[in-house]
C-alpha cells in the first residue's frame, strides 16, 4: 500500500475513498491536477524518486472530449495536452519499470481519437525505454551551489522550476539523447 499512489481519480464513491483512507493509499483527485497541474506532478515525482516505478494509464481520467474512446463517458477530465505534459513528467522518472494503457474503448472511438492520443502516450514512454539525455558535467564547490539557490529562491515564480541543490552542476558538453550501446563508447 505504501507503494501505490492513484493520480486523477475522479468519481469515486463514499465507500470508496474511505477504503483508500482506511488503507493509507496516496491519491490525488483530478481536481488537484486541474487547479495545478505542475505541483500535481510535482507531488507525483517526488512520491516516484528512488523507487521502481509501474504505471498503470487509465485513459478515464482524460476528457471524453479528448478520449471518446473510453469504457466509462464521463466529462470534466484532463484535456489531451494536460495529460500529455503529465505523461512528459513521468517519463522523466528513472526507474520506469512498465507502462500499461487501460479503459480503451474502439466501439466508441470516434475517429479514433483516443487510439492516436493512446499511441502518443506510448511513444513518450518508449522514447523513454530507447534514450537518455546524456551530458559532461562538473561538480560545482557548496558556496558556488548555495549562492545559485539563493539567486533561484528570489526569482519570480514565472521563470519556472527552481533546480535542486544537489542536481546542481556544470555542463561541459551536452551530448544529446543517446542509446544505451553509444552511452556506453562515451
Amino acid at each position: 500500500r505504501e507503494n501505490v499512489f492513484l493520480a486523477g481519480i475522479r468519481n469515486y464513491s463514499p465507500s470508496e475513498l474511505a477504503f483508500l483512507k482506511k488503507n493509507r493509499i496516496k491519491f490525488l483527485g483530478v481536481n488537484a491536477f486541474l487547479e495545478n497541474l505542475e505541483d500535481s506532478c510535482d507531488i507525483l515525482m517526488e512520491f516516484a524518486k528512488d523507487r521502481d516505478a509501474y504505471i498503470s494509464i487509465d485513459l478515464s481520467v482524460i476528457d471524453p472530449a479528448f478520449a471518446p474512446g473510453i469504457s466509462e463517458i464521463s466529462p470534466g477530465g484532463l484535456t489531451s495536452r494536460e495529460f500529455i505534459y503529465l505523461v512528459q513528467r513521468l517519463n522523466l522518472i528513472r526507474k520506469i519499470r512498465a507502462v500499461d494503457i487501460v479503459e480503451l474503448n474502439s466501439d466508441t472511438d470516434f475517429n479514433k481519437m483516443t487510439s492516436k492520443l493512446g499511441a502518443k502516450i506510448l511513444s513518450e514512454f518508449l522514447w523513454n525505454f530507447k534514450m537518455k539525455r546524456v551530458f559532461i558535467s562538473i561538480d560545482i564547490p557548496e558556496q558556488i551551489k548555495d549562492a545559485i539557490e539563493r539567486i533561484q529562491n528570489a526569482l519570480p515564480e514565472f521563470f519556472g522550476k527552481k533546480t535542486e541543490k544537489e542536481n546542481l552542476h556544470l555542463t561541459l558538453k551536452f551530448l544529446g539523447n543517446l542509446p544505451d550501446k553509444e552511452i556506453e563508447i562515451v
